[in-house]
């Protein structure tokens, strides 16, 4: 196990986890899929990436159209470089049109 120090500069060397919810409009959920996927690989390719999980609505789900998405960095700088990136700000104005952002977590 790796013990990292509290202070600020270890932190933002350490591993990041990014958990997404989004909800799929009707009548949309074949698109948002395809943006999904193709948001998916972009992220996978990023040399930095350390894998990508997806949670899709089941049958039993509450909600039919909920998906979380789940992605680690290396470390919160490269996280920041693909949050402020022209690729990543491109997938996120065309899925806009086939969901509903709801909330993001950071750890």
């Amino acid at each position: 196990m790796t013990k990292y120090d509290d202070n600020n500069t270890d932190k933002h060397s350490r591993p990041v986890t990014v958990i997404i919810k989004r909800i799929a409009k009707k009548n949309k959920t074949k698109e948002f899929e395809e943006w999904l996927s193709g948001i998916s690989k972009e992220v996978s390719r990023q040399d930095v990436s350390m894998g990508i999980d997806i949670i899709r609505p089941t049958n039993n789900s509450k909600s039919k159209s909920e998906y979380v998405i789940i992605f680690r960095f290396n470390k919160y700088y490269n996280l920041e470089k693909w949050e402020k990136s022209s690729v990543r700000n491109e997938w996120l104005h065309k899925g806009g049109d086939y969901q509903n952002p709801i909330i993001m977590y950071k750890n």
